[in-house]
């Protein structure tokens, strides 16, 4: 009889127990989940931090925390993790009544980009591990993971060399409406440079001085189309950090840059540009812009682009162009250009087991290792 009392009562404990979780379990348990950092570095570290707050006296004594994150994230701890086209971490405890839990989960972020956490989601199992509750949350947290820099002598002499293009460039231009005063004429100077009213009044020829033009300006053009026998998405990847790189060098030169790449917006789907500019935090929106192309997206004709720059041709931009992709198609656009004197430099990422042949001067062939590439 004592047996029959005993398993009555176990079952009315279990069914009890049971009505209790089905509809309590989830009442007054908050999930939060962020990234601790909104921005790092490619190669940099950050972590997510999840708090799970349990302010019901009833216990979950089984918890289990499940998030997916970028594949390209390299967990500290990947033993609780399945990578698939995401990656998939399981974190699994107990949770008392009245407890608040806290998980920080450190990565590392190795490639660009701008991340979400996709999805979180809670299992939990009541107190004989029987029947099993789950909840879908809703996150509201991103990240940026810049392009990685660059360091190599060719980027050092590359640099080297459009600075003292530069630096020419401002002695030698001047501005028209920044008026420095006047000097006597001399066989060099062109009549529309006399000053005719000072002239009269001297009886001598004389002409106008200007100031030097003061803000050269470095555009940096991103050809994200390859086409190429090896590695072409790490080659696109080795693109946009070497624009990266030169970006930000050259603002810390006080050059201004703008940026184009014929990628789309992950976010927007749309194409877009980055204005010149050398403020502090400039190289950061560049970089914040180079973040979020996805170069698996159907990318616009970059000789599109090209005409549509016909006529915002100036004579204080140097042009850099960054492309994988150099068939005649392009170099004959790129000869247009040049033929109309404009300051153009292309840059040609090639893989090393690659081969580069080009006959025009203003083409660096870059040959990339594979240590070079994001991977």
């Amino acid at each position: 009889m004592l047996i029959i009392w005993i398993v009555i009562f176990v079952i009315g404990i279990y069914y009890g127990q049971r009505y209790l979780y089905e509809k309590l379990w989830d009442r007054k348990l908050n999930v939060k989940v962020w990234y601790e950092d909104a921005i790092i570095e490619a190669g940099q570290s950050s972590r997510v931090i999840a708090i799970i707050e349990n302010a019901k006296m009833l216990p979950l004594p089984i918890f289990n925390l499940k998030l997916s994150a970028p594949k390209s994230f390299v967990f500290d701890d990947m033993e609780h993790a399945a990578v698939t086209d995401l990656f998939y971490r399981s974190e699994a405890f107990s949770i008392m009544g009245k407890q608040r839990v806290t998980r920080k989960l450190g990565f590392q972020g190795t490639r660009r980009g701008y991340f979400e956490i996709a999805s979180v989601n809670t299992v939990v199992k009541d107190l004989f591990f029987v029947k099993t509750y789950a909840k879908n949350y809703d996150t509201d947290t991103t990240i940026y993971v810049l392009p990685r820099k660059l360091q190599n002598t060719w980027i050092i002499e590359f640099e080297k060399a459009m600075l003292g293009e530069i630096e020419t460039k401002r002695s030698f231009i001047e501005d028209p409406f920044s008026f420095r005063g006047i000097r006597d004429y001399s066989a060099t100077d062109s009549m529309g440079r006399v000053n005719w009213k000072a002239s009269a009044k001297t009886s001598e020829l004389k002409v106008n001085m200007y100031n030097k033009v003061a803000e050269q300006r470095v555009s940096i053009l991103i050809n994200l189309d390859a086409y190429t026998l090896f590695r072409e998405d790490e080659l696109r990847e080795y693109s946009i950090s070497l624009a990266s790189t030169l970006t930000k060098d050259f603002v810390a030169m006080g050059v201004p840059v703008m940026v184009f790449a014929n990628g789309l917006d992950v976010v927007t789907g749309e194409k877009g540009m980055i204005q010149a500019g050398s403020t502090r935090d400039h190289s950061v929106v560049v970089d914040k812009y180079l973040a979020r192309i996805g170069t698996m997206l159907k990318n616009d004709t970059f000789m599109e682009t090209l005409d549509q720059m016909q006529d915002t041709i100036a004579s204080n931009i140097t042009y850099i162009v960054i492309s994988p992709y150099y068939k005649n198609d392009l170099l004959e656009k790129l000869d247009e250009l040049k033929n109309r004197g404009v300051d153009l430099h292309m840059i040609v990422p090639y893989d090393h087991r690659d081969t580069m042949e080009c006959d025009r001067t203003y083409v660096e062939g870059w040959e990339v290792n594979a240590d070079e590439m994001d991977t």
